[in-house]
């Protein structure tokens, strides 16, 4: 495969640019229509879509099974390993295909015990996109150094959801259902589809070779133990919503999910930044020599950002309600006590990713396990008695534990 850039300075700057304008489009898009729907008093008709709409999006980050990161990190690898990454990539892809049907035999039975509500509509018009996005070749695309590419495809789903919210006002819960539901799929389609066609102009096509049994089981042990550590903090956050409809009513949880999103605008900076820097990150920590160090000089910008960004929140909550009071039902003041999350997540992640990049993948799943079971555990005890501020308390002391889990398994790396 070509060598797409001798600026590997410059090449960053672009896939941060990439990353951001993709992630302000497609989120900030769907969030944009989302503060208006708050501010007529759609909260019921926003909450109904965003706790599906969440949940479903789990599915189709889940079904990537960490491609983004570990077939980054064979491609980024490969001139010294002399991997055959067209078979890597169709065998693993032939693990999440598997993974794909099986949801979408789950699915369509639940369309056929309800097959007029709303959530089970959305989730089988959302299908299609699942099974293509099983073929991604995402994760090729980042190993080569071209994220920004990657990133601004993923804004095409969130820009159809965009567009399809309002129209759903008016239609039944069916309707409604199956038009979100494919918005958010036809979205994905073209996502998988301009991936494609960014390989192909690149010069980095990926020839089809059969799926072989053993890189089929080696993938799949590695994705298994990616899932093992990325997935508890994603049932995490949709424990959080559900504890948040249960107990504090569904209006409550959509505030929540509206407050998270806010949140994670500057988390997901964070994440572009960690996500640009993981190819090199990988090459630096090839010696396993002063981790901890090279870690931090690494990803201190991202680090410094996080800082930043939960002074700014913060500051942005507090004069969000006061400026709107009770237009936006208190949405402000949910976004400044969920602030100190953006610093929490910062060092958290970039801690994980170290790990990642040093193939210490059982460890960084372990701690996630231990960390989010104990998560769970606070939320259950914290909640009934200080309601939202528990949400965000029994998430920060999650982090804490688990950066000092890591820093532990780093030094002994």
């Amino acid at each position: 495969m070509a060598e797409l850039s001798s600026r590997p300075k410059y090449r960053r700057a672009m896939n941060l640019i990439g990353l951001l304008a993709g992630f302000g489009l497609g989120q900030g898009s769907l969030f944009a229509v989302q503060t208006w729907l708050l501010a007529t008093g759609e909260i019921a008709y926003m909450g109904r879509f965003a706790i599906i709409n969440t949940m479903i999006l789990l599915a189709y980050q889940a079904i990537d099974l960490g491609g983004l990161v570990i077939l980054a990190r064979h491609v980024a690898t490969e001139d010294h390993a002399g991997r055959d990454i067209p078979t890597l990539f169709w065998s693993f892809s032939a693990v999440r295909i598997i993974i794909a049907l099986a949801l979408t035999m789950m699915g369509l039975i639940w369309l056929a015990v309800n097959p007029t509500s709303f959530d089970s509509n959305y989730t089988a018009m959302a299908i299609p996109g699942l099974i293509l996005l099983a073929l991604s070749p995402g994760g090729i695309l980042d190993g080569h150094n071209m994220s920004g590419w990657t990133g601004a495809t993923w804004a095409l789903p969130f820009v159809a959801s965009a567009i399809a919210l309002p129209l759903g006002l008016e239609m039944s819960s069916r309707g409604a259902g199956m038009l979100l539901g494919g918005a958010l799929s036809l979205g994905a389609i073209l996502a998988v589809a301009v991936q494609y066609g960014l390989l192909r102009r690149q010069g980095l096509t990926v020839p089809y070779r059969r799926p072989k049994a053993v890189v089929m089981r080696e993938g799949g042990h590695e994705a298994l133990l990616y899932l093992v550590g990325w997935l508890p903090g994603q049932l995490f956050f949709r424990g959080q919503v559900g504890i948040a409809a249960a107990l504090l009513g569904p209006n409550a949880a959509a505030l929540f999910i509206y407050a998270k999103q806010i949140i994670m605008i500057a988390t997901r900076f964070l994440v572009f930044a960690r996500r640009v820097e993981y190819p090199d990150l990988v090459k630096q920590l090839a010696e396993r020599q002063h981790l901890l160090r090279k870690v931090i000089s690494i990803q201190k910008i991202s680090l410094s950002m996080g800082v930043l960004g939960m002074v700014s929140f913060a500051i942005f909550g507090l004069l969000m309600n006061l400026a709107f009071p009770l237009k936006m039902h208190g949405a402000g003041i949910v976004i400044a006590t969920f602030s100190p999350i953006i610093l929490t997540t910062s060092v958290y992640a970039t801690f994980m990713q170290a790990c990642y990049a040093v193939n210490r993948t059982h460890t960084s799943a372990w701690a996630s396990i231990v960390v989010n079971v104990i998560g769970l555990g606070l939320l259950f005890a914290l909640v009934p008695f200080i309601g939202m501020t528990g949400l965000a308390l029994a998430e920060g002391i999650c982090h804490t534990v688990g950066i000092i889990l890591l820093i532990f398994a780093l030094r002994r790396a």
